[in-house]
Parts: C-alpha cells; structure tokens; sequence
C-alpha cells in the first residue's frame, strides 16, 4: 500500500462556457491514477511501488477545452525534495482560462 498521494485540481475556468473536457497528461515512470480516469477535473495520483518521492521533479499538465472549444493549457512542474514532504501528500489547485 502506497501513502505517498498528490491530487491536481482545476477550480475554475475562466471566460469558459461548459460543459468542459479535461485532459491531464503526467509521468507515469513517477505516478499512477489511484481513483479516477484523466478525463476528471481532480486528478488523483499516487507515487508508482518503487518510486521514492525525494529530489525529484516533474510534470504535470491539463488541456482543457470549453464548449466553445476554447482550449486552455496549464502545465506544473511538481517538486518533491524530501521523502517527509511526499509521504504527507499534496494538493494543488489552479485556475485557467480563455483570454
């Protein structure tokens, strides 16, 4: 059982019009869905078996697109330096939009 778990999330879309499609990519050398699909406006991911969370960075990114078809992108390049900070988990929270 792995404790280590990190969820993204968008809040809002700004100047948006929905329904809204969401498309998260991230590293799945690092990271693996424990609840959920990449299609959902939280992604839920937990550190791969093997993976310890320290001194590492990478990626993480949403596409998500309006009905409009308005296409916002956000990208988070996620840092972890200490195995402590990892076990504890993390949550961020961001809002993007059409401009």
């Amino acid at each position: 059982n792995n404790p280590y778990r990190v969820n993204f999330t968008v809040d809002q879309f700004h100047n948006g019009v929905t329904p809204y499609d969401f498309i998260w990519s991230f590293d799945t050398n690092v990271f693996e869905l424990y609840s959920g699909t990449v299609n959902d406006p939280t992604l839920k991911l937990k550190w791969k078996s093997g993976v310890v969370p320290q001194n590492i960075v990478t990626q993480v990114s949403i596409q998500c697109k309006d009905k409009n078809g308005c296409i916002a992108t956000e990208v988070c390049n996620y840092t972890i330096s200490s195995t402590y900070a990892g076990y504890y988990g993390y949550n961020y929270t961001t809002g993007i939009g059409c401009f």
